[in-house]
């Protein structure tokens, strides 16, 4: 009985006698409701034989996009957001209408994601059709950062006994900085501030060590650079 295609996609009114949502006051009448195999509502017109295809009413809402922003990405880092889409009747087909995802992402059905290889601002349209064919479309600017690095070029000389300060420096990726010592030690006296990179401190005795320090930024970046530390 439901081999056919329904020749009209309609809502349904419980608020209304349902042969008059379909066909409108004064038909005939309809058969009694009945699910085909792909879950839509179908009934029979009496006055004309043909089969009918009735969209579920929508309880989810108008079609749209929940997202309403979507995050910075940077050059080598993984990427992943979601446009969240809202209401409609599932499943979705999600398309970019114009514009371009930043090179390295790429659309997978509602999420972007791939680790982008370019720095720059993207503005991009996406449209969304839902299984009943409404539709919605939105505009996002997708802003990538360059990846963060280590600009210090090299570490001031310190001397026995007097105080010491100097300031490792980044560039690019997203603030806040995190900074560590991968590999090596501060000569004795001498400290790091993982939050502002300052090396700070009285060194207690001369000598020349490798210092190789990271730096983390807020958007999971990361970079390492060794620089040589003298104390005269």
């Amino acid at each position: 009985m439901f081999s056919g295609v329904g020749l009209a996609d309609l809502v349904a009114d419980n608020g209304t006698e349902l042969d008059e949502v379909i066909f409108g006051t004064g038909f005939n009448g309809i058969t009694d409701l009945k699910v085909g195999p792909d879950g839509l509502l179908y009934v029979v017109s009496f006055g004309d034989g043909r089969i009918y295809a009735i969209a579920p009413g929508d309880s989810n809402g108008p079609l749209g996009f929940g997202a309403t922003s979507l995050p910075v990405g940077e050059v080598g880092v993984a990427y992943n957001a979601a446009l969240d889409i809202t209401g409609g009747t599932p499943p979705y087909v999600v398309s970019i209408i114009s514009g371009a995802l930043p090179p390295g992402l790429a659309l997978a059905s509602e999420n972007i994601s791939g680790t982008a290889t370019t720095p720059g601002s993207s503005a991009i349209r996406f449209g969304v059709t839902d299984q009943v064919g409404a539709s919605a479309a939105k505009r996002f600017r997708l802003l990538v950062v360059r990846s963060v690095s280590i600009s210090t070029k090299a570490l001031p000389l310190g001397r026995t006994g007097r105080r010491y300060a100097s300031r490792l420096a980044a560039v690019g990726g997203k603030k806040p900085y995190t900074w560590s010592l991968l590999a090596g030690t501060l000569p004795a006296g001498l400290a790091l501030d993982l939050t502002t990179g300052r090396i700070t401190g009285t060194p207690l005795s001369p000598g020349t060590t490798d210092l190789t320090f990271q730096v983390d930024d807020s958007l999971r970046g990361t970079a390492q650079k060794t620089l040589t530390l003298t104390v005269n």
